[in-house]
């Protein structure tokens, strides 16, 4: 299975809740939304899983995508008990691009 694809009627301008052709694709694109939580919405799916798999699933700048995986990564490990591995996670997320400043957010999940 793979990503969940981007609905090209939404990604070419806010279309109106009213529109009929809105609401179908909206409906049309069900399946594939549940299929993708079926298989990524546990702790055990995102902690077992290798970044090449989720690559680009996250919604944030792709500099950060690595960094974001890594960050989502320790959080399952950690609601698993995993602490070793977590935080093993941790430092990963520590090590990716150190020359930008993220001190709030680590000492958010050191604190975790």
């Amino acid at each position: 299975m793979g990503e969940i694809s981007p609905i090209p009627l939404f990604q070419e301008a806010l279309v109106p809740i009213s529109d009929p052709g809105s609401i179908q694709t909206v409906l049309d694109s069900f399946p594939d939304i549940e299929a993708w939580f079926f298989r990524w919405c546990s702790f055990e799916a995102i902690a077992g899983c290798e970044y090449s798999n989720v690559e680009g699933m996250r919604s944030c700048v792709p500099l950060l995508w690595k960094k974001a995986y890594q960050m989502l990564r320790c959080y399952c490990l950690c609601e698993l008990g995993h602490t070793a591995e977590a935080e093993q996670a941790y430092s990963a997320y520590l090590a990716e691009h150190r020359e930008l400043d993220f001190s709030a957010v680590d000492q958010y999940l050191l604190k975790y």
